[in-house]
């Protein structure tokens, strides 16, 4: 989980505004590379932020003053004491031939501010960082993440003090929902699910990536915990894998993630199928049916859901089918080509395809073969799987089925 300086520097440059400047003549001593982390002299760095510094022979450690701040640096430990409170470094102190050398990122965190050497003089930079909200805008690739904080009203929340930890999905994280399950969540009604689903990305306090891989689960500001581990090398937290760590702000830390994660109290069938925009047909047909309180239920139960969008299932019926379907003196029709579309329990693809045939919640069986490739179930094709719900799960299928 150790990032490279590099990383982290790139996107401080990314996400941080700066002024430079030039110290005059300065004793020339240069930086150093150790471990691959470019560390510079604590003697040219106390010159040029205009600190004291005095080794302590006794703790064997550099000590640094100013502005009321006090911090002691010990070589080969990646903590620093400010002020009488531990400071977890990202890179370690490190001696060599009687001199104390700190990186970068040492500097950023205790006194935000940066080294470079230009022509052989060193100049200073004084970090500016960005919140957590400006940060994710100033990015570019969590446009949606942005819009949906917007959506919740919870811009101010973290924009504020803080600190906070945000696991931040990508754009390209949020694609990878069904189609119209962003544009749903972004609506008004829908606002108290989205807000569960953000607060799920966010920790209290500023959890750094080292602190974040020790943990089994982490409690998210929503109240629920999310799970974490290592997996084939990298971390995850809720199935979503970490892609890069440690991106410090002014109120928190953000750390990217692959994929959006769902609460552990998720929405159930109906509401799930409401905001994904993409069963319109189906959920005017359950309530037509008088089955809203049933699916609604606890369950659990396994939905095969006939879309309205692209390759629409119920579109395929005979012009007219589904306006008849809807009307009160064809009810009972009507449920029963509905629970021909559900089962008792939650059954995950994994446990599908292995059936040749499964029970549907009218009685009758659902014959399931794999054809070219491809799973289907009583001549529909299984086109998206596993959408978990509270009370069950949700395969889309292309294809109304007709008992």
């Amino acid at each position: 989980m150790k990032k490279r300086l590099g990383i982290v520097m790139a996107f401080m440059m990314i996400f941080s505004s700066f002024s430079s400047l030039a110290v005059g003549n300065n004793d020339g001593e240069g930086a150093i590379t150790y471990n691959g982390v470019k560390m510079f002299p604590l003697r040219t760095v106390a010159m040029l932020i205009k600190a004291d510094v005095k080794w302590d022979n006794t703790q064997k450690a550099a000590v640094m003053m100013m502005e009321g701040k006090t911090v002691t640096f010990k070589a080969g430990q990646n903590q620093a004491m400010v002020n009488d409170k531990n400071m977890t470094l990202k890179n370690m102190p490190y001696l060599k031939n009687g001199k104390m050398y700190i990186s970068e990122s040492s500097l950023m965190d205790i006194w935000e501010v940066g080294i470079e050497y230009v022509d052989g003089k060193a100049t200073l930079k004084n970090m500016t960082k960005m919140d957590i909200v400006d940060t994710a805008v100033a990015a570019g690739s969590f446009d949606t993440l942005v819009a949906a904080v917007k959506a919740a009203g919870l811009v101010d929340t973290l924009k504020g003090e803080g600190p906070f930890t945000v696991f931040a999905p990508t754009d390209a994280a949020f694609a990878k929902l069904p189609k119209g399950t962003v544009e749903n969540l972004l609506m008004p009604e829908n606002k108290a699910a989205l807000i569960d689903i953000l607060t799920y990305h966010v920790v209290a306090g500023d959890k750094m990536a080292a602190d974040v891989v020790k943990m089994d689960k982490i409690k998210m500001l929503n109240g629920k915990d999310a799970m974490i581990e290592i997996k084939d090398g990298k971390a995850m937290i809720d199935g979503a894998t970490i892609t890069m760590t440690d991106i410090v702000t002014s109120n928190g830390v953000i750390h990217v993630i692959d994929a959006v994660m769902l609460p552990e109290a998720k929405m159930d069938i109906v509401d799930t199928a409401v905001a994904a925009g993409d069963f319109k047909t189906l959920v005017a047909a359950v309530k037509a049916a008088g089955l809203v309180d049933t699916l609604k239920g606890e369950g659990p139960f396994t939905v095969f859901a006939p879309t309205v969008g692209l390759g629409a299932a119920f579109a395929k019926l005979p012009k007219g089918t589904v306006e008849d379907l809807l009307m009160p003196e064809n009810k009972a029709a009507l449920i029963d080509i509905l629970t021909y579309h559900a089962v008792a329990g939650d059954k995950m693809a994994a446990d599908v395809v292995k059936m040749d045939k499964i029970k549907m919640l009218n009685g009758k069986d659902a014959m399931i073969e794999i054809k070219d490739g491809k799973a289907m179930i009583d001549g529909a094709t299984i086109t998206m799987t596993d959408i978990v719900t509270s009370n069950g799960v949700i395969h889309v299928i292309d294809t109304v089925m007709l008992p």
